[in-house]
């Protein structure tokens, strides 16, 4: 019997592949997905996954250290309930292994069945401490038979000279009668590429599957805009790279876009740009539903919001250099959380004109 349990973390910084800041990255969360088996009581394990959703997560070789196919010529026991693996390359597609290389499992229970004779696709890398070859549980390995779309899409990738691909999935994020979430395929999306050096727009349109690619692009800087289907949005929009013979892909969750709009409104000598807003629900006012930054004008605008109603806050933190508030702030203005306005919308609806007033006594 098999469980499974998904925990996701939602990081303060930004990681790996993409830049993350205030308009001018996709921004990413982790999640991690633990399946616990327990058909053996005596020996109960878990298969850890862990992974990026809604970032440009890399689909291609960037973070392999070799990519091959090989036949098993021999198997062995290895410390830890692992095993080490004597292979035979076949076809390479990055790194240069060698008739007799050795690669070790990494949660080995949790990888199809090994066999010698068999012949897989690995996708390994070099553990820092060890210098050992690892072919991981949830890395894209597995028998030639299974993984036969994965090498047909690597020989595509090889097969490119100065240009990569950008792919994913589009889906709508769905709360159900009984409260749970649920996904439903976004089909018919147009999702646009910009092209920053010389402003080409390019379009993909997701099939029935949600599913959607840019193949061939050439090498350079985009921006990356799925926001284009009216009443839905998602967050995970910004500059991406695409490298020769590189892959990204996206996971792209669309929330119903309930929007609320308007500006802190603050002394004259003050910089109204790049402050952080929040909304909150009313029955819930320790979740942030979304956050936003003021642009030069002091204006903000907040997206993804389900029908409901909301008090937006100005939050003080210790995290900003130069003025920062000595309290936090409601809309219109107040540091009474009992005197926040309201703010009700419905399904994919606009609320603008909200002001937040910021005494001068306020700041520090």
């Amino acid at each position: 019997m098999a469980r499974m349990k998904l925990v996701r973390k939602l990081p303060a910084s930004c990681l790996l592949l993409l830049v993350c800041s205030s308009g001018s990255g996709v921004s990413l969360g982790r999640a991690q997905i633990i399946i616990e088996h327990d058909e053996d009581r005596n020996h109960p394990y878990e298969c850890v996954l862990s992974g990026l959703k809604g970032m440009g997560e890399e689909c291609g070789t960037k973070y392999d250290d070799m990519v091959f196919t090989a036949e098993i010529l021999s198997m062995d026991p290895a410390p830890d309930d692992e095993f080490r693996l004597t292979l035979r390359p076949l076809t390479v597609f990055k790194g240069s292994p060698a008739v007799g290389v050795e690669v070790f499992t990494a949660q080995h229970r949790c990888l199809p069945d090994l066999k010698a004779g068999d012949s897989w696709l690995f996708s390994v890398y070099h553990d820092d401490k060890s210098k050992r070859l690892i072919v991981n549980y949830g890395s894209r390995s597995g028998p030639e038979a299974a993984e036969a779309e994965s090498i047909a899409f690597l020989r595509k990738l090889a097969s490119l000279d100065h240009s990569g691909v950008v792919r994913g999935r589009a889906y709508v994020e769905h709360e159900s009668k009984g409260g749970s979430q649920e996904q439903r395929t976004s089909s018919n999306h147009t999702i646009v590429l910009t092209r920053i050096e010389d402003g080409e727009r390019l379009k993909a349109v997701t099939d029935k599957k949600g599913n959607f690619e840019f193949n061939a692009l050439p090498a350079g800087n985009y921006d990356l805009d799925p926001n284009t289907k009216p009443g839905l949005w998602t967050m995970w929009s910004g500059k991406i790279d695409v490298e020769p013979h590189g892959c990204t892909e996206f996971d792209l969750d669309f929330h119903v876009d309930g929007q609320i709009s308007g500006r802190l409104v603050f002394p004259a000598e003050v910089d109204p740009s790049t402050w952080e807003v929040e909304v909150r629900p009313v029955d819930d006012p320790g979740a942030v539903s979304d956050s936003g930054w003021t642009d030069y004008a002091g204006q903000f605008v907040l997206r993804g919001l389900k029908p409901g109603k909301y008090i937006v806050v100005f939050e003080k933190t210790e995290k900003r250099k130069g003025p920062n508030l000595k309290i936090d702030l409601y809309a219109p203005g107040t540091p009474d959380r009992a005197n926040a306005q309201v703010i009700e919308i419905g399904k994919a609806t606009r609320v603008e004109g909200i002001e937040i007033v910021i005494p001068r006594f306020a700041l520090n």
